[in-house]
């Protein structure tokens, strides 16, 4: 069988165009450094994107932190007014607060000791990115100060510093 010369031609411009255009996309630029680096800890994997502007890197690092608003919200009660104990509480956050359905909060004095710590258990199926409703009851016994915190923290079972999330608000209590 006879292949036309012309196609011939155009197989091996496509070959050629194909090499050097996968050549070009595996070389970093010059002068840039690689993001991956061996070190005596182990290998380290830097911020430096191959291609990547400073500026560009700096808003894609702003974008990594705002998905870190998991949109916390309290319904009941309203938390400017003193809470009492026994309080249920009833809110929405995102379901990737979760991690099996719960995550804990804790309220804390005015110097940080804790008062009492729960879990928030979710309403609704909380595998989701979706707002999911929860509810967390708290009881405590009369406060030695009115004023304390109410924190809200994303379940971390990986214990990872990274995937530590908290949210907390001053609230009153009587």
């Amino acid at each position: 069988m006879k292949s036309s010369p012309r196609f011939l031609v155009h197989l091996a411009l496509a070959l050629v165009g194909s090499s050097v255009l996968l050549f070009a996309c595996s070389t970093p630029p010059s002068g840039s450094q690689n993001p991956v680096a061996q070190t005596e800890q182990g290998i380290q994997v830097g911020l430096s994107i191959y291609g990547q502007s400073q500026q560009t890197q700096a808003v894609t690092q702003q974008l990594t932190m705002a998905q870190r608003n998991y949109n916390l919200m309290v319904m009941t009660p309203d938390l400017s007014l003193a809470l009492k104990s026994p309080v249920t509480i009833h809110g929405s956050v995102s379901g990737l607060f979760f991690s099996e359905g719960v995550f804990p909060v804790i309220l804390q004095d005015a110097q940080g000791n804790e008062i009492v710590r729960a879990q928030a258990h979710a309403d609704n199926d909380w595998m989701t990115t979706d707002s999911v409703p929860f509810t967390v009851a708290l009881n405590f016994k009369s406060p030695v100060t009115p004023k304390a915190s109410l924190i809200f923290q994303k379940d971390n079972p990986s214990g990872l510093q990274e995937n530590d999330f908290s949210q907390s608000f001053a609230v009153s209590l009587k």
